[in-house]
């Protein structure tokens, strides 16, 4: 049975008739018809099927633990008109292992977006969340971040965009006339194709992709050596194939890095929309050493299937940063605010640098 929270309320100033509001919490799956039904009015790009999957996925069979939905209902009728998501993860750090939440799925109907009942909402998610995990944090946009922070999350940083471009083509037809476009190209990417070169040739090593599958071994082993001085999300084959290996997540591929002798060394994940590359996660045992190779050996396997450009977003330790400009890869406009709830017995969780975010760890999609 869900724990139901009966909260008072000012009524919003566009519902003069409106009643109060009443917040339940946890997952009844017997209200779910009405959660889907909510998401599908209010989050972009989603129908009945994929609202569904995602219920499926995230809450009813998240394999870090049920995620929790915390649902707003008004009047006498008790109609579903809002909804706020806990999304389990399992987070290390050293030897600690955490049960992590984060924020996601948030949606209010318009009649009920004033402050008043989306701030009661949120408030009640953080309430609950530190309550019941180790860590909360969320990645709102930008219209849900001012209630998030009032509701007691503090902003710890970004996720941050970053993208490379592999082919001139599309980016010269923006600028210049077609003819310019055409007749430059072939020496731009030759130049983009030498700029590569001089960046690996300044790295330790070099690195070789090859596709795997999703149950492959080799992801596990990987995953045993990871670094133990950053805060990491679960990255076990099992994770990963849950993460990116489901029914409307889109065509995603894993490639395995390796040295030239054969030892792997990481892996990334990615997808192609067109010319357009979006890296969803990228790993490395040794990432201060190794990211830069990773993402150039991405850039050299996509260049030669013609992709034109390559995106990712990342929050975290510095060096990893570096990797990415090391790379070639830029920070873009688009950014992300990262939120969490204060961690007063753990500070090392309030130090962005133990930190290491990707696409990955973003459940909005």
């Amino acid at each position: 049975m869900p724990a139901t929270l009966r909260v008072g309320a000012q009524p919003p100033q566009q519902n003069p008739m409106a009643n109060d509001y009443v917040i339940e919490a946890d997952l009844a799956v017997g209200t779910l018809p009405e959660v889907l039904a909510l998401w599908v009015r209010n989050l972009h790009g989603h129908d009945d099927l994929s609202a569904g999957a995602k219920a499926e996925s995230g809450y009813l069979k998240n394999p870090a633990a049920p995620g929790v939905l915390l649902t707003l209902r008004h009047g006498a009728e008790q109609r579903v008109c809002g909804a706020q998501g806990l999304h389990p993860r399992r987070l290390h750090l050293g030897d600690s292992s955490l049960l992590a939440a984060g924020l996601a799925d948030f949606a209010v109907d318009l009649a009920h977006r004033s402050v008043g009942p989306a701030l009661m909402l949120t408030r009640q998610a953080v309430q609950l969340g530190r309550a019941r995990f180790d860590l909360l944090y969320g990645l709102p946009n930008q219209k849900a971040q001012g209630v998030c922070m009032r509701a007691g999350l503090r902003r710890l940083g970004t996720l941050q965009r970053h993208a490379k471009l592999l082919r001139s083509h599309l980016a010269l037809r923006r600028k210049l006339p077609g003819l310019a476009a055409v007749l430059l190209a072939p020496l731009a990417d030759t130049c983009l194709r030498l700029l590569d070169t001089w960046m690996q040739w300044r790295l330790p090593r070099r690195l070789h992709l090859r596709d795997t599958t999703w149950d492959a071994a080799a992801l596990d082993a990987l995953w045993t050596q990871r670094p133990r001085d950053l805060l990491l999300s679960e990255r076990s084959a099992a994770m990963l194939r849950w993460r990116y290996d489901q029914p409307g997540r889109g065509a995603w591929v894993i490639s395995l890095a390796s040295t030239v002798a054969g030892q792997n060394a990481g892996y990334v994940v990615w997808r192609r929309d067109a010319d357009l590359v979006e890296v969803g996660d990228f790993f490395t045992i040794e990432p201060a050493r190794d990211t830069a190779a990773l993402l150039l050996a991405l850039a050299r396997r996509l260049r030669c299937e013609g992709a034109a450009s390559i995106t990712l977003a990342f929050f975290g330790r510095q060096s990893v940063v570096t990797g990415l400009a090391q790379a070639g890869l830029v920070p873009r406009p688009e950014q992300t605010a990262l939120l969490k709830a204060p961690s007063p017995d753990r500070p090392d969780l309030d130090n962005a640098q133990n930190w290491y975010l990707t696409g990955f760890d973003n459940d909005a999609d």
